[in-house]
């Protein structure tokens, strides 16, 4: 009698098994490995975009001035005012920053108005920016104060998401030489001797960033909660900038 060379039921289920354990297997290393390759490529994106708003940032603020007078109107320099249209200013995590600053653009002269600040409601940083004929049309007074700007939504503009904290260090010549903690604010209009009608000496530029799909993971997510907690600390990064101004 010829001997069946079939398989039997009991190996056909065992051959199976072991094919749906490789199989998944094979997929929890390739999703793995595309996790991990998407996670790259996300921190890539954040790393470029914190590096493009960075160096514009630096590039406007070399050219920021202040001056106590100029033919009747001030030119002022103020770090963490209260800016219309976005929420209040936070220092250390959420700041704002207005300057006068020349600007290369279609109006007469190129003195422009520039004021940068984060939206901790969307986490978005916004900018806001009059050109040099705008600002010539406002009252001579304020011309070039912050006082003079009553800020709107319309007025701000994003040039960033994701963003979780901003925040501007300046320094005096004075905490340079001293090697002094800056202070939360700068105001070149204050009686302080070494902000008075001077803008800083140095500026540190810090963001903390998130791509897009961590931000959006995050939204509606109690602050401080584990999930939360864990996206932060798998996709939050700092990036900084150290700006030069020279001396007055």
């Amino acid at each position: 009698m010829r001997r069946s060379t079939a398989f039997t039921l009991v190996e056909l289920l065992v051959a199976l098994a072991i094919t749906v354990v490789l199989v998944l297997l094979l997929a929890s290393v390739v999703a793995a490995t595309l996790g991990a390759w998407t996670q790259g490529r996300n921190r890539l994106d954040t790393s470029s975009n914190a590096r493009q708003i960075l160096g514009r940032l630096s590039d406007e603020l070399k050219g920021a001035t202040a001056n106590s007078a100029v033919g009747g109107s001030q030119i002022q320099f103020v770090e963490n005012a209260a800016l219309g249209g976005v929420p209040s200013p936070t220092p250390g995590t959420a700041e704002n920053v207005f300057f006068v600053a020349p600007y290369r653009n279609l109006g007469a002269g190129d003195l422009c108005t520039i004021a940068y600040s984060l939206d901790t409601g969307t986490h978005e940083l916004k900018r806001a920016f009059r050109s040099s004929d705008q600002v010539w049309t406002d009252p001579a007074a304020d011309r070039y104060q912050v006082a003079g700007y009553t800020y709107t939504s319309t007025d701000w503009h994003v040039i960033a998401t994701g963003v979780l904290q901003f925040e501007v260090e300046c320094f005096s010549q004075n905490d340079l030489d001293s090697d002094l903690t800056p202070a939360n604010t700068w105001d070149s209009e204050s009686t302080d001797t070494f902000m008075a009608g001077k803008a800083p000496r140095r500026i540190v530029l810090r963001l903390q960033m998130l791509d897009d799909r961590a931000a959006t993971q995050l939204a509606g997510m109690a602050i401080g909660s584990a999930p939360y907690n864990l996206i932060m600390q798998r996709s939050a990064q700092q990036f900084t900038a150290d700006v030069s101004l020279p001396l007055p």
